[in-house]
């Protein structure tokens, strides 16, 4: 069984997002990079940069509100795949939450 990384940042029927957009009204939040099946561009096609989630939003306050609630997000799914590593016998890669501002 594969691990399905966009459907837990997403949780079941979009939960964590609307939980993040309700906490923080005016940010948006995307999946975008390989395996996102987010389209992009003139040529409509999925980027080929790593997996991301970008947050942007109108105050700066929502902003800081939505990437604490994603980077907790984030630390979650983390741990959930470590334990899905060891459940199944594979390695588990090291991963970071790396935030950058635009």
């Amino acid at each position: 069984k594969d691990f399905q990384v966009c459907g837990r940042l997403i949780g079941p029927a979009g939960e964590h997002m609307k939980r993040i957009v309700a906490e923080a009204p005016d940010a948006k939040i995307r999946i975008r990079g390989r395996g996102s099946k987010y389209r992009e561009g003139p040529s409509n096609v999925e980027s080929t940069d790593p997996l991301m989630l970008c947050v942007s939003a109108a105050s700066a306050k929502s902003f800081e509100t939505a990437t604490k609630l994603v980077e907790d997000l984030l630390r979650a799914v983390q741990e959930d795949y470590r334990r899905f590593c060891r459940n199944h016998d594979l390695a588990a890669p090291v991963l970071f939450v790396r935030r950058e501002k635009q």
